[in-house]
């Protein structure tokens, strides 16, 4: 994201170079997914389309292009689950929480290095706490 963005860690929260991008806007997020695309694609794969304001909106056949664009809130919950059907990818029980998950209790109120907690069963790190993610939708039942 540096690379992307000029970006400065709030020292309070973040301290490490590894921590979690913090501060940043739906559409700086949107605005990312196309500068990723046009380092390894072309510019029609773009997913959004971005206004001279810096506002960013869905391009209509977005589903059909191939370039990086934000997790609907349902592809989230499917990688955050990784094909558990508890309460946490972990178990029901909170006992483990933190050995997975930065949270207000455990942080120092502060947010720790990326993928410094165990993965859930499909590799991925931080799926609990630490930050907020940004999805392209809002939650749905």
């Amino acid at each position: 994201y540096g690379r992307f963005k000029e970006h400065k860690f709030t020292k309070r929260f973040a301290r490490y170079p590894d921590s979690p991008v913090i501060s940043t806007s739906w559409h700086q997020a949107a605005a990312y997914c196309n500068w990723l695309t046009l380092r390894e694609m072309s510019a029609d794969q773009c997913c959004y389309e971005i206004a001279k304001n810096g506002d960013a909106t869905l391009k209509e056949k977005h589903l059909s292009l191939q370039g990086y664009r934000l997790p609907t809130e349902a592809e989230w919950e499917y990688a955050c689950r990784a094909g558990a059907s508890t309460l946490f990818y972990f178990g029901d029980g909170h006992d483990l929480v933190g050995q997975y998950a930065t949270l207000l209790k455990n942080s120092g109120e502060e947010t720790s290095q990326v993928g410094a907690k165990k993965p859930n069963d499909f590799g991925l790190f931080d799926m609990h706490g630490n930050v907020w993610c940004w999805c392209q939708d809002q939650y749905q039942k």
